[in-house]
């Protein structure tokens, strides 16, 4: 192969790859915007914290900073509009942890123990278990019907969707609940977000699964 048709090569992949760009962030923009109309008139509806503006004013831009991780960063990787190397992923994915973590929690205190935490989310947390179920199911049905979860080949691209979504919620029930004792935040907030974490990334894995066997035998 000569110069010229390495070059003609390089101009038709990169012209398929800006077609497929243009595709996914098609479904990216209508999905996202959703995704904020729900979370904004969920929390505006069951009502934001009223010491919502005490917080730390650190702990206030966590927050924020998790709005952009799980509704630009995350998704962007999982559908392929962002193409970090290896070692941006695991940053990424860590300081998501990281942020999460603290924006939710603050600077916790020692460790109640394992039957604290459960003795305290089954017995006074039931109506934030109910909100981060319900906000959790109800994202998963928009990146469902979107089709985020079919948008690449590579099975762990639905884990960063899944996983923005488990933030998401996170973030909701922070601005929701003004319980912000770590026993409480721990056990039923992120607690119950990991279990929709599992949930999640199992529905989007069975839709990304069905769809890959659609397309082999179309």
């Amino acid at each position: 192969m000569n110069e010229r048709e390495k070059l003609d090569a390089r101009l038709l992949i990169s012209d398929d790859l800006a077609v497929l760009q243009r595709e996914r962030r098609r479904h990216f923009a209508p999905a996202l915007a959703l995704v904020i109309i729900a979370l904004t008139v969920l929390v505006l509806l069951l009502g934001i914290r009223p010491d919502m503006f005490d917080q730390p004013w650190w702990q206030l831009t966590l927050q924020g900073v998790v709005w952009v991780q799980c509704l630009l960063i995350l998704p962007a990787i999982g559908l392929g509009l962002l193409f970090p190397g290896r070692g941006v992923k695991l940053v990424v994915a860590l300081a998501a942890v990281v942020t999460t973590f603290f924006a939710a929690v603050g600077l916790p205190g020692p460790f109640p123990g394992f039957s604290a935490l459960l003795e305290h989310a089954f017995g006074r947390g039931v109506g934030c278990i109910s909100f981060v179920f319900a906000a959790g199911a109800g994202l998963l049905l928009i990146g469902h019907f979107s089709g985020a979860f079919a948008q690449r080949r590579r099975r762990e691209a639905v884990l960063w969707i899944t996983a923005g979504i488990t933030m998401a919620v996170v973030d909701a029930i922070t601005w929701h609940c003004p319980a912000s004792d770590p026993l409480h935040t721990l056990s039923t907030h992120i607690g119950t977000a990991l279990v929709v974490l599992a949930f999640a990334s199992a529905t989007a894995a069975l839709a990304h699964t069905r769809r890959l066997r659609a397309s082999e035998q179309s």
